[in-house]
């Protein structure tokens, strides 16, 4: 399914929020005056343009700060707070940087030397962002609150790497690995990691939001509360994995292997499930309204008070799946394999089962009303007393009278 080019833009613009900060006024001034500004508040201020070699700016707060392209050669930014602050293409040389705060700061071809005073973990950020992967050994490295957006880390082995409240923002990381890697509050919004491997992370509370990660396997990856919604996992393999409470509006799992996923209370809203194996899968309590679930295999799945209106089931293989006491109006189920299946007081009224088979299928106390079952397969049917035909298209086309 190609995507809406607008719609999809519109949609990430609507979730993306950016943090506000409020600098003294009096603390800019004195910072353009005598460069001379320890402990000064200026969160967020717009600094580019500044005169600022040998500024003492130590432990001042410039989270947020924009500094690209700034000349702090010489600076003294001992301890200071630069916190999501810009410092792209700025003169760092013989700057003082020691005990400063660099979490989600953006390094990406800053002037950064030999006489730099700059804790290793972000002169390795820099070294990443700047020059790409090369022959850095990422294994089991701790790039916590490290901002790598942008970066070119194809191929990277981050196996066993601390990367918590990380972010990866537009980063190419395809054919990657993040086994056992550390990734929760972890952002990969627009990312390519196709062909990645993400097995048994924890990712819990992260962003993979509008993310390419067809192909990628992430069997067994604790993806609890994770953000996944637009993101595109075409053919990707996430057997075992942990998506409790996970947000995947709009998601594409087209042909993926999902096989005893845990759905639990996951937003599903119009996900695009067509193809994809869903075995064993538990989606209890999961909103799946508007979702497709065309040509899925779906066999012995769970699926207790989850809301399904407007869900499609063509042409699906759901034997033995137990559908019962829920609303499945106007589900479109033709085609499907629906041996064995439980609609044990389901609301199926309106629902399509043409060319289905509902051999030995549970309808008791089931709402068919309206249904068309037209040339549905109906060996070892068990209706009740209570499932209520009025209306009904029979599979020889005849109507149910009420």
């Amino acid at each position: 399914m190609k995507r809406s080019i607008v719609g999809l833009t519109a949609l990430i613009l609507a979730f993306t929020s950016f943090p506000g900060y409020a600098f003294k006024q009096k603390d800019l001034k004195k910072l353009q005056e005598t460069r001379q500004c320890p402990r000064c508040d200026l969160r967020g201020a717009d600094l580019r343009g500044l005169f600022l070699q040998q500024a003492n700016l130590r432990r001042a707060n410039l989270a947020g700060a924009d500094l690209n392209g700034v000349d702090l050669k010489g600076a003294f930014l001992y301890q200071a707070n630069l916190s999501r602050a810009d410092l792209r293409n700025a003169n760092l040389s013989n700057v003082n940087l020691f005990g400063a705060q660099l979490e989600g700061a953006q390094l990406a071809h800053a002037n950064v030397d030999q006489r730099t005073i700059l804790d290793d973990r972000w002169r390795l950020v820099w070294e990443l962002v700047t020059h790409g992967l090369e022959e850095h050994d990422l294994r089991g490295v701790n790039l916590q609150g490290a901002n790598l957006d942008g970066a070119d880390l194809r191929g990277a082995d981050l196996t066993g790497a601390i990367l918590t409240g990380a972010t990866f923002e537009g980063t190419f990381l395809s054919d990657s690995l993040f086994y056992q890697a550390q990734l929760d509050e972890t952002s990969f919004f627009i990312a390519d990691l196709q062909g990645a491997e993400l097995i048994e992370a924890e990712f819990q509370n992260g962003s993979l939001r509008a993310a390419d990660i067809r192909s990628g396997n992430l069997s067994r990856a604790n993806l609890t509360r994770a953000d996944l919604a637009l993101a595109y996992l075409d053919s990707a393999t996430l057997t075992g994995a942990n998506l409790t409470r996970a947000d995947l509006t709009g998601a594409y799992f087209t042909n993926a292997d999902l096989t005893d996923t845990q759905l639990r209370r996951a937003n599903l809203l119009v996900t695009d499930f067509r193809g994809a194996t869903l075995d064993g899968i538990n989606l209890s309590r999961a909103q799946l309204q508007g979702a497709d679930f065309t040509d899925t295999q779906f066999a012995t799945s769970q699926l207790q008070d989850v809301v399904a209106t407007g869900i499609r089931l063509l042409n699906a293989d759901l034997e033995g799946t137990d559908f019962s006491n829920l609303d499945l109006r106007g589900t479109d189920l033709s085609g499907s394999n629906l041996r064995q299946v439980k609609f044990v007081n389901t609301n199926l009224s309106g629902a399509n089962f043409q060319d289905a088979d509902l051999s030995f299928t549970d309808f008791s106390g089931a709402d068919l009303s309206g249904a068309n079952l037209q040339r549905a397969t109906l060996e070892g049917i068990q209706f009740d007393i209570r499932t209520n035909l009025c209306g009904t298209i029979m599979p020889d086309g005849s109507e149910h009278k009420c």
